[in-house]
């Protein structure tokens, strides 16, 4: 049996693979531990979180006879811990605006970008090391920072110094993707200490065991982790959509990601290419709200999917759902065209901004396939997917292809679990992931 932890900023979810990939157990927990303040510092309890863990770990063990145990979780976040291995700090999130205050006549992380050469964003674990270190907040015993996985995964394993997988490193900002390490010139030159940064290794490595010998993995980014529980190919193209939504495609070579897209480290020496959007089903969601506004019966998702079905082969209206803007472009705002008096209604309105979802994602894969090629396998993944027909039937016209789903509803847990079991058997087990039918 395998166990697989996925740390995520809202909840907490394990699972549980037996020895042909089924999963035969899972859980969620609730991560309740959030605090923020008024300069804009968002943080979580990393001891709070590493109990319920373990708390999950305990449980597992209990009921099944556990080999090993993956961890994924939230990237870009960072906490300080000593040289015992011990918190130091809060975990600083990935939702930690402080990088957007003002320093210099810009801000944090636009003076740490244009010193780094380097994309730097408020929420990237470098960007609030660069904020400690100028501002004097760094533990003077802090021996080195990690991500909230790295830091279960070292507890578990009852070790007391990080080692981060390059897929969390990455998330952090100043690593080179390309040569997949620290860019320690980046690193010397916006004047942090180089001693700070922790060991990376660029595969899944087995960190320790735990007290009744259980095998620990090096954690993992929950994105990687989740485009890895889904695909049993690199010739696969993954669209994911939750809250945002995200296309990825994997490469075996290094490529300069095109405007608006990035290029991440994966696993086996490959590299996962990507388009991020800020919206997905976020943007149903709004509409749903806005529909209640006006309404004086209560609009629900599944009335809305049937007004979409009902309109599938009329005029639409064309909807750009970029209420958040775009990575590249953060002022940009939604718009609907288009309009007339044939598609001035609900029934028309829902669908298009379906399409618009979809389509977004579209070109993004539009802009990444003149480096990577196309690709002959699609998967789908996210709630916003498995919960809305009508989706599915888009995505899979605008790919001319079969949306598969996976059966398993956690990707990023069912990756970990499975990433730490190839490790642990020392040989392939993709054939554990199967799809909806």
């Amino acid at each position: 049996m395998y166990l697989g932890l996925d740390i995520g900023t809202t909840s907490i979810c394990a699972v549980v693979l037996d020895g042909n990939g089924n999963v035969v157990y899972t859980t969620t927990k609730a991560n309740n531990y959030h605090q923020s303040n008024a300069n804009g510092e968002r943080t979580q309890n990393p001891e709070k979180i590493f109990s319920l863990c373990k708390e999950i770990y305990c449980e597992t063990i209990k009921e099944f006879k556990i080999k090993s145990v993956g961890v994924s979780g939230q990237m870009h976040g960072i906490l300080y811990v000593d040289c015992n291995g011990q918190a130091l700090s809060p975990l600083y999130s990935w939702q930690d605006e402080r990088g957007n205050l003002p320093f210099e006549n810009a801000t944090y992380a636009e003076i740490l970008s244009a010193r780094s050469g380097y994309k730097m964003a408020t929420g990237f674990g470098c960007t609030s090391v660069f904020y400690d270190y100028i501002n004097g907040l760094i533990p003077k015993t802090a021996l080195s920072f990690c991500t909230i996985g790295d830091y279960v995964a070292m507890k578990l394993a009852k070790k007391s110094k990080p080692l981060l997988n390059e897929t969390n490193a990455a998330s952090l900002g100043l690593y080179d993707i390309k040569n997949r390490r620290w860019d320690f010139q980046a690193i010397s030159r916006v004047g942090l200490p180089t001693s700070l940064f922790p060991e990376v290794s660029a595969t899944v490595t087995e960190l320790g065991k735990t007290a009744e010998g259980v095998s620990v993995f090096t954690a993992i980014g929950d994105n990687q982790a989740s485009v890895y529980g889904a695909e049993q190919s690199p010739d696969t193209v993954i669209v994911n959509i939750g809250t945002g939504s995200q296309i990825s495609v994997i490469t075996s070579e290094y490529h300069t990601p095109p405007v608006g897209c990035e290029i991440r480290p994966y696993f086996n020496g490959h590299y996962l290419m990507l388009g991020c959007a800020l919206c997905g089903g976020y943007s149903y969601r709004l509409l749903k709200d806005f529909f209640n506004t006006v309404s004086e019966k209560e609009i629900t998702y599944e009335t809305m999917n049937t007004w979409a079905e009902s309109a599938l082969n009329a005029p639409l209206p064309t909807t750009y759902p970029l209420f958040r803007g775009t990575r590249t472009n953060p002022a940009l705002r939604a718009s609907i065209c288009e309009l007339s008096e044939n598609n001035f209604n609900a029934q028309a309105l829902t669908l298009s901004v379906l399409k618009g979802i979809s389509n977004e994602l579209k070109e993004f894969y539009a802009s990444i396939t003149p480096a990577t090629g196309e690709r002959t396998h699609l998967v789908g993944s996210g709630n916003a997917i498995r919960m809305n027909p009508v989706l599915k039937q888009i995505i899979e016209r605008d790919y001319g292809a079969s949306l598969n789903i996976p059966a398993h509803k956690e990707e990023a847990a069912f990756g970990a679990a499975l990433l730490a079991a190839e490790t642990l058997e020392s040989k392939s087990l993709k054939s554990f992931i199967h799809y909806e039918s």
